[in-house]
């Protein structure tokens, strides 16, 4: 390992065991060695570091990386009870988590969204999460915003639910959609009815329904394909 493994990982040739050893290649492979070492020590902390960053561009935290922790559980502790979905759940918990250890609490909230603990990351993984981040982020984002309309539109007796829309010219449109709770039962029956008339099409409804009831002219792929599978399945 010495004399050929690691020379070769480090792109130096292969050291002869005799005696009129070039020293040259000894040397190089001397600092190459102790490089390749420091740069291993510095790894893990450079992977969390970057992965911080990550974090509060994700979540768009306006205050300064030191202060991530603190902003971040005083934002899930509103919204803490409100979650069934396990792993966002499971997210809300782990941060606001209070832990004194900085990087305790970003290697616990690491693991929650990556499924994997950080010292055992390979590239792949770090991939991974960063997928994992924009999704859970995008939901946790959006359930804000549905408190925080609740609160303004107080409505007792409903349920709330936030619909966003997103136009050809890639703005999104937000609605408020409230739901008499004493006439879900109702309303599930007329849902499950419309939509039980045609499985292959339930998707090319869902978007036109859509566009009739929000005012959108929604042209996206989405529905270009739904309307095709209709074209398909009724003409």
């Amino acid at each position: 390992m010495l004399f050929k493994d690691l020379p070769k990982a480090c792109g130096i040739p292969v050291i002869a065991s005799e005696e009129t050893v070039n020293i040259v290649i000894v040397r190089n492979f001397r600092v190459k060695l102790l490089q390749v070492l420091k740069e291993l020590q510095s790894a893990y902390d450079d992977l969390l570091s970057n992965s911080k960053e990550l974090l509060h561009n994700a979540f768009k935290i306006g205050s300064s990386l030191d202060k991530i922790q603190e902003d971040l559980r005083v934002r899930a502790t509103y919204l803490s009870g409100q979650v069934i979905e396990d792993h966002l759940k499971r997210f809300i918990k782990a941060a606001t988590t209070e832990e004194d250890d900085d990087k305790e609490w970003l290697e616990f909230l690491f693991m929650i969204i990556a499924d994997k603990p950080p010292r055992v990351w390979t590239d792949d993984d770090v991939i991974l999460f960063e997928m994992k981040l924009t999704d859970i982020s995008r939901r946790f984002k959006n359930l804000e915003a549905l408190r925080s309309d609740m609160v303004r539109e107080p409505n007792e007796g409903f349920d709330a639910f936030r619909v966003t829309v997103t136009k050809p010219d890639g703005n999104d449109m937000p609605h408020m959609v409230w739901i008499d709770r004493k006439q879900r039962d109702q309303i599930d029956t007329i849902a499950e009815n419309f939509l039980s008339t045609n499985e292959d099409i339930k998707e090319a409804l869902t978007a036109i329904l859509i566009e009739k009831v929000f005012g959108t002219e929604t042209k996206n792929t989405t529905i270009k394909n739904a309307r095709q599978v209709k074209d398909q399945k009724v003409g």
